[in-house]
């Protein structure tokens, strides 16, 4: 059930003007793989990431690959995934030193030979391209970028980290995933979300919207199911979280409701309403061109307060006093205080697809890059070279999901040290 408060938005003259932003979702699920790790085509070689996804025996890609079938850089042990001694056994076949890579690309039980006649690798990883091992990451690429479940997974979208785990949604496959900050096997913790899209976190639960099953759903990071902190919300999108409520937006809406369910409640209305952001007293929202803020606890004569004009808002932080967004085109990142006031610019860059900020520094995410500015603004620097859709921080790392357009139903969660 949802409660209306506060007058509509749309009596306002200048949201009426407002039109929508630019679309931030997930890329279409319906490409090709092409050669994107699970089949080892081409050599074995596993797509983007180099590795190929379930090893092989003697060298060969994950199915059917020829040649080194190895990752990109052959991810196979010392001498092509065999025993160090031409990986045969001394008379079963099982490689004089288990048949176990040097250092490189070593599955966890990758070149054991087991009864193997050639000593080749059992069921192990034999093209992880770097430290990983079999049944999951850390995968260290040659960008210096690790690979936290090293395999493709099925088009991530937006993640959120908590003190253990990085958790991310798959849109277009309906689904809630996550793994370990320190790598390993991905695992979906919710399925049958439809539509997953937005997620945060606080320190006990992960909540999410799901646009297309119309509902805002947590689930505890200690483990169980998922619950329905809200159902029939047409058009769930961003969201964000305070002491006590999840505040959410439905694209003509900005609505808050306790962590733990019940009243669903209206604080105003317009159109072209995704990224929100909140305090415990106001939740900041973006109509696209324009940034609002409204009283959480509002009354009929309450009414939103213009904070700043812009062009394309599609993401919004609230940090020290300060509101910072994003626009996505011609791009570029702001500040002004939450009350309004100077609303200055401190970078630009095209295609702005994320932003995280920590005490020092504003990290953001392009179609080409990481980019790290200073609170203030200055002088960008690059991160690394590398298309983001969602980016998040730690006290330590980036991380970030990206996508391959060669195959766009598969993705990876990535990490670099910032």
């Amino acid at each position: 059930m949802t409660r209306r408060v506060g007058l509509a938005a749309c009596s306002v003259a200048l949201l009426l003007a407002c039109s929508g932003g630019t679309g931030s979702g997930p890329p279409r699920s319906d490409g090709g793989s092409s050669g994107s790790g699970n089949t080892g085509a081409d050599a074995g070689n596993g797509g983007n990431a180099g590795f190929g996804a379930n090893g092989g025996s003697a060298g060969s890609g994950a199915i059917g690959g020829s040649g080194a079938g190895s990752g990109s850089t052959s991810g196979t042990g010392s001498t092509s995934g065999t025993g160090s001694t031409s990986g045969t056994g001394s008379t079963s076949g099982t490689g004089s030193t288990s048949g176990t890579g040097s250092t490189s690309g070593t599955g966890s039980t990758s070149g054991t030979g087991g009864t193997g006649s050639t000593g080749s690798g059992g069921t192990g990883s034999t093209g992880s391209g770097g430290t990983g091992s079999g049944g999951g990451g850390p995968v260290t690429l040659p960008d210096g970028s690790v690979d936290l479940t090293g395999s493709d997974e099925e088009v991530p979208f937006d993640i959120v980290s908590t003190s253990s785990y990085l958790y991310w949604t798959s849109t277009s496959f309906n689904h809630v995933n996550r793994v370990s900050k320190s790598g390993g096997a991905g695992a979906v913790v919710a399925s049958n979300q439809g539509g997953a899209w937005r997620i945060e976190a606080d320190t006990t639960h992960v909540y999410w919207t799901c646009k297309t099953d119309k509902a805002v759903r947590r689930i505890a990071i200690s483990g169980g199911s998922a619950q329905n902190v809200a159902t029939g919300q047409t058009g769930a999108l961003g969201l964000a979280l305070n002491s006590t409520h999840v505040v959410f937006t439905t694209g003509t809406s900005v609505r808050k409701v306790a962590k733990t369910g019940g009243l669903v409640e209206e604080l105003v209305t317009g159109s072209g309403i995704e990224v929100v952001d909140v305090d415990s007293s106001y939740a900041y929202y973006s109509t696209g061109p324009s940034l609002y803020r409204m009283t959480l606890t509002p009354d009929e004569f309450d009414v939103p307060q213009l904070i700043a004009s812009g062009s394309n808002i599609n993401n919004l932080k609230l940090f020290g006093g300060y509101v910072y967004f994003t626009e996505a085109s011609p791009g570029s990142i702001h500040r002004v205080p939450v009350g309004g006031g100077n609303n200055a610019q401190l970078a630009t860059a095209s295609s702005m697809t994320a932003m995280d900020l920590d005490g020092s520094n504003i990290y953001y995410g392009t179609s080409q890059g990481i980019y790290r500015v200073g609170i203030g603004g200055g002088i960008p620097s690059t991160i690394i070279s590398t298309p983001v859709v969602r980016l998040r921080l730690d006290s330590t790392y980036v991380y970030w999901t990206k996508y391959f357009p060669a195959a766009p139903s598969k993705g990876k969660i990535l990490r670099i040290q910032k």
